[in-house]
């Protein structure tokens, strides 16, 4: 893992690591709380920074950046839910002054609330919130811009290794069905019904995208266990992706640093 990062990457990493050890080594009290998450934000940020200004924009940073982006559409897609299943456990509620300061507290959460703003104005409407964290591509923390950059650099590791996968094709479904949402249907078909949905497409392409890239030497020691069936809607795209997987061969291709080309221009947030 060292070897993959550059210096200064490594040594971000390593800070936040000691730091934070140190901050949790102690029981900690909801006072010193607010303190604790900053620390641990700029931390990141820190990483954040020096993975996009030192590290060469190869398989290892799309890699990087992949899982960046799955964690992050998995996170943003929990919050959004936690707001109607823990924070307003009741129907009575919804439009109330106590259902907007809980909308305006998702945008705290997901670090928005100037993109908000900028996009929006000063007023936080449930509607709008709602489509700024979901479908919004501008936000680089909403669900559609984290499955565009999925896609992106899985697309970027096709043209390096030669050959397509499954877990492209299962990206290129997700980001089909995102795209062509509306946040008036998703909110009559139920929001909570429509990120459980997507949580699962997720975790279905995570894990498509580990059996797709791991090393031969890693597949022999660790197998990859199977999923269970999934219901609903997500139960009959994720078994279409475990047909796909079954019948595709994977071809020979290149592992981690043994590329002897990159594509150029991968900037990303």
């Amino acid at each position: 893992m060292r070897t993959a990062l550059t210096e200064e990457t490594w040594e971000a990493v390593n800070g936040a690591y000691i730091e934070v050890k140190e901050l949790l080594a102690r029981k900690l009290r909801e006072r010193d709380l607010p303190n604790t998450l900053g620390r641990i934000r700029r931390h990141t940020a820190l990483v954040r920074g020096t993975t996009h200004g030192t590290m060469l924009r190869n398989d290892i940073y799309d890699f990087v950046r992949i899982g960046t982006f799955l964690e992050r559409a998995d996170n943003t897609a929990r919050i959004l839910d936690l707001k109607y299943y823990v924070l307003l456990p009741t129907a009575f509620g919804v439009g109330s002054s106590i259902d907007n300061v809980q909308w305006e507290t998702i945008l705290s959460s997901n670090s928005a609330r100037g993109g908000y703003r900028a996009a929006h104005g000063n007023s936080p409407r449930p509607r709008e919130i709602a489509h700024f964290m979901i479908l919004d591509r501008r936000m680089p923390r909403s669900l559609a811009f984290c499955v565009s950059k999925i896609r992106d650099n899985l697309a970027y590791i096709a043209d390096d290794y030669g050959a397509r996968q499954p877990s492209h094709d299962l990206v290129d479904d997700l980001h089909r069905s995102s795209a062509g949402q509306d946040i008036d249907v998703i909110f009559n078909e139920g929001l909570h019904e429509y990120l459980q949905d997507f949580l699962m497409r997720l975790g279905v392409l995570a894990r498509q995208i580990e059996i797709d890239y791991r090393s031969p030497h890693e597949q022999a020691r660790d197998p990859p266990r199977h999923h269970l069936p999934l219901r609903g809607r997500a139960g009959a795209w994720s078994a279409t992706g475990a047909q796909m997987a079954q019948k595709r061969e994977r071809p020979n291709r290149p592992f981690l640093g043994d590329l002897d080309h990159r594509r150029q221009g991968r900037t990303q947030l």
